[in-house]
């Protein structure tokens, strides 16, 4: 079903996670910009789908010439709306297109659908074909972001500190400061934290919370798997994780273990996972690491000497300075 609104042209499709029904097919036109919506209703085995709140959704296109796009998709009760970006519609023919879902630990994706895009009766020389994997710049951006906000809220309460001080301060001249004062006479004065008397101000040093970062990285192997990483803060690790397969690779399905690594975690987490022939990137997946340290990948099939590049910043048990990955199995 097609619809116009304004100079958008709506086209609305079903498409359900079983993969077995027929294939469903929407169109486009060449050199298009911000005018190529499709509306897609999701099902599970028929039935409508309850998109949970916090459910990430991102749709991965692959156009006629191999390139792919990877972007941000919305939703609304079980309506996915996709609007189709510049990349997509650089080079006519028929283009693949999946919807994926991510929460928590959770991974889903639909059944392929095609998008049949016509070619333009002009050469826009202004644009070449490329990958973009624009869902990815967005995680990215939501981990430096969440940094920030740590720093700041580190800073707010270094000053929630000192406006402490200076009240008690201002008590001190009143009646009931002479009772605190009075009070302090009994704080002992011969313990200590760190060499810091508990009867002065306590200035501990990222050093003394064992929280002061690596400057360097470190680098340990599981077979096929290299682990790079680096303390970044306390039970804090920044890894990349590499590993290299000769021959024709399948498709990685979520739930089927590729190798493990020394990285202990409470819960699995994700992470994105590029593959690379020769040096160029050749895909674009999602890796997931749980907690018996085992090394699970979703990406397409491809091939051959594949190489498998993930990276990210994840909690771990213990603290890096208390434990050698090289000593752990």
């Amino acid at each position: 079903m097609k619809e116009v609104q304004g100079l958008q042209n709506i086209q609305k499709i079903t498409i359900d996670f079983v993969a077995d029904g027929p294939t469903q097919r929407a169109s486009a036109k060449q050199w298009d910009k911000n005018s190529r919506i499709i509306r897609a209703e999701i099902l599970n085995n028929g039935f409508p789908v309850t998109i949970e709140s916090g459910t990430t959704v991102t749709y991965a296109l692959r156009k006629p010439d191999k390139t792919q796009v990877v972007n941000t998709a919305t939703y609304q009760d079980n309506i996915v709306t996709i609007n189709l970006s510049d990349q997509c519609l650089t080079i006519s023919g028929l283009a693949i297109c999946e919807i994926i879902f991510v929460k928590n630990s959770q991974v889903i994706s639909t059944a392929v659908f095609e998008i049949e895009i016509y070619q333009s009766a002009y050469d826009d020389d202004a644009m070449e074909s490329s990958d973009d994997y624009g869902a990815i710049a967005s995680m990215l951006e939501d981990v430096t972001q969440a940094m920030e906000n740590a720093q700041e809220a580190a800073t707010q309460a270094d000053e929630s500190a000192k406006k402490a001080r200076e009240a008690a301060d201002e008590a001190a001249e009143t009646d009931i400061g002479q009772v605190l004062d009075k009070f302090n006479d009994y704080v002992p004065t011969t313990r200590t934290i760190n060499s810091h008397s508990l009867s002065s101000d306590v200035a501990l040093t990222p050093e003394d919370l064992k929280n002061e970062p690596w400057t360097t990285y470190k680098t340990t192997s599981r077979y096929e798997w290299t682990l790079t990483y680096r303390k970044i803060g306390y039970k804090l690790m920044q890894f990349q994780l590499q590993g290299t397969f000769q021959g024709a690779q399948l498709e990685r399905n979520i739930n089927d273990a590729a190798g493990h690594t020394p990285i202990f975690v409470d819960e699995p987490f994700y992470f994105p996972v590029w593959m690379t022939v020769n040096g160029g990137v050749a895909g674009i997946g999602v890796g997931m690491i749980n907690q018996q340290h085992e090394i699970h990948l979703s990406t397409p099939a491809y091939g051959n000497t594949v190489q498998y590049v993930g990276f990210g910043v994840t909690s771990v048990i213990d603290d890096l300075d208390d434990v050698d990955l090289d000593e752990t199995e």
